[in-house]
C-alpha cells in the first residue's frame, strides 16, 4: 500500500478493544489492566565489557554461524578475547560452526551465549555501519545500541549454553 493511498480504515472501539480493518488485514488488541514494571530496571546500565562491532560483518558472521546451530534452541556463544570475537553454534548431530571478527577489546576473556534469532532481530533493526554491544555478566541482559541514534536500546536476554 502507498503511504498517500486513499483507503478507507475502519475503526471499532469498546471499553476493552480497539480493532482496525484495512483491506484483508485485521488488527485487534486488548486492554489489559495492571501495574506495569519500570521497564527502565531491563535495561542494563553502563555496561562492564563494551564492544563496537562493524554491524553488516557481525550479522553475516551470525548468519554464517546460525546454520548449525541447535534447530531447537538457536544458541550461539560469543566469547571477546584480546581484539577478537568469536562466536560458536553446536547441534545435536555434534556439528561445530566458529567464526572469528577482528575487534577492538582488549579486557578480560568473556563469554555470553544468545539465541541467535533474538540477535539477529536486534542487528537488522539498526541502521548505523557500527554497533556497540554491552554486557555487565554471561547471566544479565545485554544491550545493542546504535552509537548514532541514542533512542535505540535492544536489550537481548542471554541463555545458558
Amino acid at each position: 500500500m502507498r503511504a498517500d493511498s486513499q483507503t478507507p480504515v475502519q475503526v471499532q472501539v469498546s471499553q476493552n478493544h480497539l480493532r482496525t480493518t484495512l483491506d484483508n488485514l485485521r488488527f485487534t488488541t486488548k486492554l489489559v489492566d495492571g501495574r506495569y514494571p519500570d521497564y527502565r530496571a531491563a535495561v542494563p546500565g553502563g555496561g562492564q565489557v563494551q564492544v563496537d562491532l562493524d554491524r553488516k560483518a557481525f550479522r553475516d558472521m551470525l548468519n554464517r554461524v546460525a546454520i548449525l546451530s541447535n534447530e531447537k534452541f538457536r544458541g550461539v556463544r560469543l566469547t571477546l578475547g584480546d581484539n577478537l570475537l568469536q562466536v560458536q553454534a553446536h547441534n545435536p548431530e555434534q556439528e561445530m560452526a566458529s567464526d572469528e571478527l577482528d575487534v577492538a577489546y582488549n579486557g578480560n576473556e568473556f563469554s555470553i551465549g544468545f539465541n541467535v534469532t533474538y540477535l539477529l532481530d536486534a542487528v537488522n533493526h539498526l541502521s548505523s555501519d557500527t554497533l556497540q554491544l554491552q554486557c555487565n555478566s554471561p547471566e544479565s541482559s545485554a544491550l545493542l545500541t546504535d552509537p548514532n541514534d541514542d533512542s535505540i536500546r535492544n536489550v537481548i536476554m542471554p541463555i545458558r549454553l
